[in-house]
This record gives structure tokens, C-alpha cells and sequence, in this order.
């Protein structure tokens, strides 16, 4: 194989890296009034005063920094993503104290 092939297989295994990138986000979950059903307003959970919560995108390679600041009180928060594949790890998905198997 030429030095040219290296180069380019070379190349070709570093391109995840170069296309990735890091996101950082600051969430501060709180009390919020939001209309989620359309019925009446009320008091929620929401993400920097606002419901619904912010929906996080991320890339294939990306690495995500999520600095989460409950602001609840005394009540405990947790989060739940979906999208994650969870297979053989059922045990980290769910909500605070849920676990599905």
C-alpha cells in the first residue's frame, strides 16, 4: 500500500473527530407557569423558566456538558433521555426511582 493510501485511510478514520464538537448547556430547573394541555395555566417543572423543556441535539461523536442546577427546594429532579439505546442497561432508564425492565 502507497503512502497515499495511508494518507487517505488515515484521513477517513480521523473525519469523526474533526466534524464533532462539544456542547455545553446550563439548565436551571425550576417552578413555572405553563398551559401544557391547553386546558388552564398552572404551575410546572420547567428548564430556565420555560415549558416545555428544551430539546437537545446532538451529532453523531458530539460530547455533551449539561450543567443541571435544581432550583426545586427540597425535591429532588432527575433526568430521562429518550433516543439513548439502553440495551443491557434497562437499569438507567427511567425517572428518578422508576426502572424498566
Amino acid at each position: 500500500m502507497g503512502s497515499f493510501h495511508r494518507a487517505v485511510i488515515l484521513g477517513l478514520c480521523c473525519l469523526p473527530s474533526v466534524f464533532s464538537a462539544t456542547k455545553s448547556l446550563e439548565w436551571n430547573i425550576s417552578y413555572t407557569n405553563a398551559n401544557p394541555d391547553g386546558q388552564f395555566e398552572r404551575r410546572v417543572i420547567g428548564v430556565n423558566g420555560k415549558w416545555p423543556p428544551p430539546a437537545i441535539e446532538l451529532d453523531f461523536g458530539d460530547t455533551l456538558v449539561l450543567q443541571v442546577n435544581n432550583q426545586l427546594g427540597d425535591v429532588v429532579t432527575g433526568l430521562h433521555a429518550h433516543g439513548l439505546y439502553q440495551n443491557g442497561t434497562n437499569y438507567y432508564d427511567g425517572p428518578v426511582g422508576v426502572v424498566q425492565w
